[in-house]
C-alpha cells in the first residue's frame, strides 16, 4: 500500500475566539441569550451550541447571515476570530 501525504489542516479559529464573536453579536443585538442569538440569525439553537462547544466551526453561511442581520462586517469578523485570508469555510 502507498501512503498518501495528508495535507495541512485548514487553520481554523479557537473556541475562545469563536465564543467572543458570539458574546459581540448578542451585546451589539442587545439579546439576552443564545436563543434568541438562533432565532436573529435564523440558524437552530443547536447550531449555536455547537459553535459555543468547539464542534463546529463558524461556516461561510454563518459569517454571512452575522453580516446580513447584525451588520458586522467580514473584516471585523476575521479580526475577531484572529484568522487571515486564507481560512478555509
Amino acid at each position: 500500500m502507498t501512503r498518501t501525504s495528508k495535507q495541512k489542516p485548514a487553520q481554523k479559529a479557537n473556541l475562545k475566539e469563536v465564543n467572543s464573536l458570539l458574546d459581540i453579536c448578542l451585546a451589539e443585538c442587545y439579546l439576552k441569550n443564545d436563543s434568541a442569538l438562533s432565532r436573529m440569525l435564523e440558524v437552530s439553537p443547536s447550531a449555536i451550541s455547537k459553535l459555543r462547544n468547539g464542534t463546529q466551526f463558524p461556516s461561510a453561511s454563518f459569517l454571512v447571515s452575522i453580516h446580513e442581520n447584525i451588520g458586522i462586517s467580514f473584516d471585523r469578523m476575521r479580526k475577531i476570530l484572529n484568522v487571515g485570508f486564507d481560512y478555509k469555510f
